[in-house]
């Protein structure tokens, strides 16, 4: 079985177990849902595995390491390596055929379901530099085990890191906000006003501009960073 049918399997088995929760739990604690699911999700997937893992925007000790793989697990979107390969090939793909997040290219249902988790090998360079990390063989090991056995009271956060992850692919290229910062065929997009929300990945094309840059300014996901720093 492939990571992406694993991924779509954990991605249904949370829904339909969320949909039982609901069905039993009073309306306050839902909406409480809303916001905690949020925001572990950009702990999860804005903080560590795009801003660390990937990008090495900060300098986290073992101990953040580990609850930074604990909480990417959570998300569902496969081994810590294979998301860093996809989002390297997202940079050296943007605007084209080839870019996994692009849906106006390859299609918005494949946008959304074929390339949500799907494996891209990464340079021998970049898998040095993945593989080195603390804790990386034991979590991308048993990467789908760990998810399992937080499946079932993590079900609601699992299923909404799901749509909180194709919401984000998806704005992110939508043809409105600023374009002027563009470069050659890149289709990313700054959606400023949308950072009550992503705080701080609306600023898509500046960060594709200069993707060293940590802070990109009024920059939550990066504050949340200097904070785990701490740990």
């Amino acid at each position: 079985m492939s990571d992406l049918q694993k991924i779509h399997i954990v991605a249904l088995i949370s829904h339909i177990l969320t949909i039982i929760y609901f069905m039993n739990w009073p309306l306050l604690t839902l909406l409480i849902i809303f916001p905690i699911s949020l925001l572990w999700f950009h702990l999860g997937h804005g903080v560590f595995i795009h801003r660390y893992f990937t990008h090495r925007h900060f300098k986290f000790s073992n101990l953040g390491i580990l609850l930074g793989h604990i909480i990417y697990v959570t998300t569902n979107m496969g081994p810590a390596i294979m998301w860093a390969g996809m989002h390297i090939k997202h940079h050296r793909t943007s605007g084209t055929e080839e870019d996994p997040h692009e849906w106006r290219k390859v299609g918005l249902l494949k946008a959304i379901f074929s390339n949500y988790g799907e494996s891209f090998s990464v340079d021998l360079k970049e898998a040095v530099r993945l593989k080195k990390e603390p804790y990386v063989k034991f979590f991308t090991k048993y990467h789908y085990k760990l998810l399992l056995l937080m499946l079932v009271p993590l079900a609601p956060i699992i299923a909404m890191s799901f749509w909180w992850k194709q919401f984000t692919t998806i704005v992110v290229h939508l043809d409105h906000g600023d374009t002027s910062k563009r470069i050659g065929s890149d289709t990313s997009t700054n959606i400023n006003w949308l950072h009550w929300l992503m705080w701080g990945d609306e600023k898509h094309t500046d960060h594709h501009n200069n993707i060293r840059k940590a802070d990109l300014g009024n920059d939550y996901i990066y504050m949340m960073g200097k904070l785990w720093e701490r740990i």
